[in-house]
């Protein structure tokens, strides 16, 4: 599968009505209630200050043609520009404020994301692309967070609209009504434009989170990319989803070029029609002058906020359908997760699969076919089996990645389906032959396997594999700064901090999914020394791909075709060499 294939086939299509959207945002920003209130009144006040101005420059310019005296005219202008200023400063704070819940609520957004992704299980990870989901927890959370301030600023103008229609009505009735029809049917227009916005913001969200993942996926395969000459795929790729992303954008950008002048050339039309009934009137001396004038401030403002309702619901629809994008991995239920409540206090005792049976979501097949299998505590096996039949899958049923199989998996006596997942994992540990390591020393890698370690304990815990020898090789011993996923460390070197990760845990089983598979011979004896070590005393259950690994353990399984053909001791089972040739 491509890394543009990946992508596409990962991408949750939960689609969520858009008054469950904003109830959910709703619900989120609860936290910041005090704020938002705070904010959402600074931004009336703002929306009635602005409304005021020109009624005092109005009544100003009326003193100044009574001739009612200098000083009259001037206190009136220098109560215009206090109010001015006001508006201003209450509108710097509330936008302060305004910002502040909106952070809080991306912060809150990638909490939830991060607290949800841990317990979506292995199947979750497989089907989606790494990359997409990190522009979902950094990208979209953003874009989410943004709306509060929109809708805060929208606030204001939502007062300024409806204090000036009061203010339009009280100054000519005649003229009021005629400016709110024109007004209602501008906003019907900016209504269906809503609409058209959501599908549009939802294809821009999907396309950006897209083209953002796959940049996050091929910046950390670039060694990858490069080792296998990819560079050409992954630049086709890269200008497939560019496009989609440009064609999307594009769309966007037309239907706003077309929109907001319509609404423009919408209000220069209301604005002649208000001419049109008015101009006969003042010429007759029906209508004052300087109400006139005031009519006509009034009507500029007016129609500002009402044309910006497109640019609130183009922020508003992009902050929803990227929430979309956030909710919709929360809420999605990966293939078979299990629900279980026992904990024990260890799995040191035998595992058994009795008749088990398992089928990926979508596959036409089973991928294991009525496996039986009986472990006893403490032996070491090796399952092998050539690419695809099943051996990979057997160990992520042992680690509780899919609970829909079909048959018994017990350990030490209880069924899998009720064992508590978090309890399971504290129990089992996974060693596979892809690594990832933290920026840090070596002791802080290692020490990740159980917070709150002690020196002493990493330390111990190293002894226990080949002696310890192998932290010596590092520079600084346990000490040593990695760079990002221990980049100028040996794959063996890697394999042996992992290793020594999870023996910190201390588990009672080992799950090792071909862990040698990368190393040279040289590297590979010492790492299977260091396993050998490690699984002393412990249960070991191991997918093998070199002879070697055979002649250290108990018994070896090998499965064909999803079933279990053999198993025996090394020299009792026929291991053919497609058996030990891949996954």
């Amino acid at each position: 599968m491509g890394l543009l294939d990946a992508l596409e086939a990962q991408a949750p299509g939960t689609a969520y009505a858009e008054a469950d959207l904003v109830r959910r945002v709703v619900r989120e920003a609860r936290g910041d209630r005090g704020r938002l209130l705070a904010a959402g009144a600074l931004g009336l006040l703002v929306g009635l200050a602005n409304a005021a101005l020109p009624l005092l420059i109005t009544a100003a310019l009326d003193a100044a043609v009574a001739g009612r005296g200098t000083t009259r005219v001037l206190a009136l202008l220098a109560a215009g520009a206090l109010v001015g200023g006001a508006g201003w400063l209450l509108g710097v704070v509330s936008g302060g404020l305004a910002g502040a819940a909106s952070e809080n609520l991306v912060l809150r957004l990638r909490r939830a994301l991060l607290r949800a992704l841990p317990g979506k299980g292995l199947a979750f990870f497989q089907s989606h692309a790494t990359g997409d989901l990190a522009s979902r927890v950094v990208v979209d959370t953003a874009q989410a967070g943004g709306m509060i301030r929109t809708v805060v600023g929208a606030l204001g103008d939502a007062v300024l609209v409806i204090g000036l229609s009061a203010v339009l009505l009280v100054i000519d009735l005649e003229l009021g009504a005629v400016t709110l029809a024109l007004g209602v049917l501008i906003c019907a227009v900016t209504f269906v434009f809503r609409r058209v916005s959501r599908v549009c913001a939802r294809r821009m969200a999907q396309s950006t989170g897209a083209l953002a993942g796959h940049v996050l996926e091929i910046t950390a395969g670039a060694e990858a990319i490069r080792s296998f000459g990819a560079q050409t795929t992954a630049e086709c790729e890269f200008d497939e989803l560019h496009g989609r992303w440009y064609r999307a954008t594009l769309a966007v950008n037309r239907l706003f070029s077309g929109i907001f002048p319509a609404l423009v050339a919408l209000t220069g039309c209301a604005t002649v029609a208000v001419v049109a009934v008015g101009g006969p009137r003042v010429a007759d001396g029906s209508l004052a002058l300087p109400t006139w004038f005031l009519f006509l401030q009034c009507i500029a403002l007016f129609w500002g906020p009402i044309t910006g309702l497109s640019s609130v619901w183009s922020s508003v629809q992009s902050g929803l359908a990227s929430a979309e994008r956030v909710f919709s991995v929360i809420d999605e239920q990966p293939q078979g997760l299990l629900t279980g409540t026992i904990a024990p206090e260890d799995l040191k005792g035998r595992i058994e699969m009795d008749d088990v049976s398992f089928r990926y979501a979508g596959a036409a097949g089973d991928q294991l076919r009525h496996v039986s299998l009986s472990i006893e505590p403490g032996e070491r096996v090796a399952v092998v089996g050539p690419t695809g039949a099943g051996k990979s899958t057997l160990l992520k049923l042992l680690l509780g990645a899919f609970g829909d199989y079909r048959g018994d998996i017990r350990f030490a006596g209880i069924e899998l389906q009720d064992i508590d997942p978090a309890a399971l994992r504290r129990r089992i540990g996974v060693v596979t032959q892809e690594v990832h390591l933290f920026e840090g020393s070596v002791a802080d890698n290692i020490a990740a396997g159980l917070p709150g370690a002690t020196r002493e304990q990493v330390e111990a815990v190293c002894a226990q594999l080949a002696g310890g020898e192998w932290v010596t090789l590092f520079d600084q011993g346990l000490d040593t700064r990695l760079q990002h996923n221990g980049a100028r460390l040996s794959a063996g070197q890697r394999q042996l901090v992992v290793l020594a990760r999870v023996l910190l845990e201390d588990p009672d089983i080992l799950l090792l999914d071909e862990p040698t598979s990368n190393l040279d011979p040289l590297t590979d004896w010492s790492v299977q020394q260091a396993l050998s070590d490690a699984a002393r005393g412990r249960t070991c259950i191991m997918v093998a791909h070199r002879p070697q690994t055979l002649y250290w353990v108990d018994r070896v399984v090998v499965v064909r075709d999803g079933a279990v053909e053999a198993q025996g001791r090394v020299d009792e089972v026929e291991v053919r060499d497609e058996d030990l040739a891949g996954r």
